[in-house]
């Protein structure tokens, strides 16, 4: 009987033991696994933030030359000389059709 209760003990210690080595084993697992995502979720983080403030960067400049282009639009459209039939500049309308008219090439 004393054989039989030192078998059972050593068995359910050696049971233990393989549960928890088990279980050691598949959180090491879960865990590097995890860390190498977390790696590459920093990585990609990191890129987006270079691309962000590239995309930033590039808008401030776009925005810049629209200003810029506008400025000179309105300075060419107050300099347009006065035409020889009647003393009158061409209406908005006008330079707006010639605008659409020639954009196309």
């Amino acid at each position: 009987m004393n054989n039989k209760i030192t078998t059972t003990l050593i068995l359910i210690l050696v049971v233990a033991l393989a549960l928890v080595f088990f279980l050691w084993r598949y959180t090491a697992n879960s865990l590097s696994t995890t860390k190498d995502q977390l790696c590459s979720a920093q990585a990609t983080i990191e890129t987006l933030k270079t691309d962000n403030n590239n995309l930033i960067e590039y808008i401030t400049q776009k925005d810049d030359k629209i200003k810029e282009l506008e400025q000179k639009y309105e300075e060419a459209l107050d300099n347009i000389p006065a035409d020889q039939c009647g003393d009158a500049k061409p209406s908005k309308e006008l330079l707006t059709y010639f605008k659409k008219a020639y954009s196309k090439w």
